[in-house]
């Protein structure tokens, strides 16, 4: 992070004193990360004395600081303190604060890594992705000996740079991947210099995906049976090329994996090997992502119980979270909820929330809850305590037997065919204002763009009728249920207020009453709700589905 602050405490005539070597990698991730990793080796020059060191400051050039997600520091035997840290010359980095003071003198030399994560710093040019990153760490003093290695993507091939680099190709059981290669000397003191590499797919099937995650949430629902119930959302932006599936990595002892669009079911994701504790599961879209483009995915699965739950007592169990797999993304926000059987207690927090997560974050906690076995009779029993009590009375009263009619508050086709009418209209909103883009950048005909909205208003026209009426019959269940119409209702007025207030703005912007600047941040104001009324929205129809 650039922030204004101190330099951290590093002796100039120490640093004239050392040699410094710096082997830097910069790996591309397949999700779009970029994972830069500074393994520093400071050694004493000869015949020269050494103050013992207790900070050095590294860094990157300020430039970069909106694209950096997360850093740390370690050595042989310890994670390391970091602060940020600017110096006068631009420097925005850290001062990585060792557990003890550094005498070189007497230990000869000091091994220590600096790892950044990075976001944004690939873009698609063309049919080619080009990666740009600092070619050097930012010192505050010469850097001896330098070698930077790149490893490009598996099933990628090196095009262009902007410097000469040796090139090899690494190949392991699963994949085949190119690994750059350069190295100097004598690199000045805040060398500030950034360099590009150009790669593009070496065939199919394509390994590289430039996405962001935006959104994941899991929910973990832990039911009186002796289930762990797992659902996974993920809210995707695709910064690349169209795609139609989209790698994860769940536990490889997962089962009964599903997974569902806006729409509802989709096919079953395709599962392959991951690792010795995960599995990656592609799951395929139901239509193309194009670029720039955002979707909702829902992964549910279950997972062994006894696995994860350890049992401490009668009532105090123990459930252990440490299954969140982030391998080669990053994600602006994670939250993980847990959803205790009924009549569980928690003895901790059962939502947590995280900013900017890597694969680097260490996710893992426990979660203590009590819950008495005897809850998940509780129901069972007290209806046959009910049933039974209405018998007796029954024969008490020697009334003639009377036909018994079941009540269903909302029959099951009902909702069914709500909830399937509720996604075609959302799947055909969609559609229309994708030809409206179509037609605004010319990729679509004014005819075939009357043609197809006049098809697609008669279809939604339809299917708001059948809506209103399946609407007020889910309504009058009340509960539940009435709750959740009020929910979609409030949450289709936000959406029709925010077409009217981008159409709006749009024409203003358009007479030339408003700065394009302004123009931009409305439209982002305006995208962040929308999203939360769409996900609002898609919640509902979820639970919806689930109550089938």
């Amino acid at each position: 992070m650039c922030l204004r602050g101190e330099v951290a405490n590093a002796e100039a005539s120490s640093a004239d004193s050392m040699e410094i070597r710096v082997d830097r990698v910069v790996q591309v991730e397949i999700g779009g990360a970029v994972v830069i990793s500074d393994a520093v080796k400071l050694s004493p020059k000869a015949d020269m004395n050494v103050k013992p060191l207790s900070s050095f400051v590294i860094g990157l050039p300020c430039a970069y600081q909106g694209n950096l997600f997360h850093y740390f520091a370690y050595d042989a035997t310890n994670k390391l303190d970091v602060t940020p840290s600017v110096d006068p010359k631009m420097l925005c980095g850290m001062g990585v604060q060792f557990k003890e003071a550094i005498d070189l003198a007497k230990t000869g030399s000091y091994d220590f890594t600096v790892v950044y994560v990075l976001s944004g710093l690939i873009a698609l040019e063309g049919k080619d992705f080009n990666v740009s990153f600092p070619l050097y760490p930012l010192l505050q003093n010469k850097l001896g000996f330098y070698n930077i290695t790149v490893v490009l993507p598996p099933r990628t091939l090196y095009v262009n740079s902007s410097l000469h680099f040796d090139n090899t190709t690494r190949t392991t059981p699963q994949y085949s991947y190119q690994i750059l290669n350069r190295t100097e000397s004598d690199v000045r003191p805040f060398e500030n210099q950034t360099s590009w590499v150009t790669f593009t797919h070496s065939g199919l099937p394509k390994e590289f995906f430039l996405i962001e995650l935006d959104q994941v949430r899991r929910e973990i629902t832990l039911d009186p049976w002796g289930a762990l119930l797992v659902s996974d959302f993920y809210q995707i932006t695709n910064k690349g090329e169209s795609l139609s599936r989209i790698p994860f990595y769940i536990p490889r002892n997962a089962t009964g994996i599903s997974a569902q669009d806006i729409y509802g079911s989709i096919p079953k994701p395709t599962v392959e090997d991951g690792g010795n504790v995960f599995m990656r599961v592609s799951v395929s879209l139901r239509e193309l992502l194009e670029k720039n483009e955002k979707t909702r995915l829902t992964l549910n699965y279950r997972l062994p119980f006894m696995m994860h739950v350890k049992q401490n007592g009668f009532e105090d169990y123990t459930l252990t979270l440490d299954f969140l797999n982030l391998t080669h993304y990053v994600a602006r926000n994670v939250s993980v909820k847990v959803i205790l059987p009924e009549g569980g207690q928690s003895l901790g927090e059962t939502v947590t929330d995280y900013d900017n997560v890597t694969r680097f974050h260490n996710l893992n906690s426990d979660l203590e809850y009590r819950y008495n076995i005897f809850w998940a009779s509780f129901r069972p029993v007290t209806w046959v305590g009910i049933l039974a009590t209405i018998f007796c009375a029954f024969l008490f009263l020697k009334k003639p037997a009377k036909p018994v009619a079941v009540v269903t508050p909302i029959p099951p086709d009902s909702l069914r065919r709500f909830v399937d009418a509720y996604e075609e209209r959302t799947r055909l909103s969609i559609e229309l204002r994708s030809i409206e883009r179509q037609v605004r950048t010319g990729k679509l005909s004014k005819r075939q763009h009357r043609l197809r909205r006049d098809s697609i208003g008669s279809r939604l026209s339809r299917l708001r009728k059948g809506l209103s009426e399946l609407r007020a019959e889910i309504e009058q269940a009340g509960g539940r249920y009435a709750g959740m119409m009020r929910q979609l209702e409030v949450a289709e007025a936000e959406l029709e207020a925010l077409e009217e207030d981008i159409r709006r703005v749009e024409a203003r912007y358009q007479r030339r009453e408003i700065s394009a600047e302004a123009y931009r941040r409305l439209l982002d104001e305006y995208g962040r709700r929308r999203e939360r009324a769409e996900n609002a929205i898609s919640e509902v129809i979820l639970r919806l589905r689930e109550e089938l």
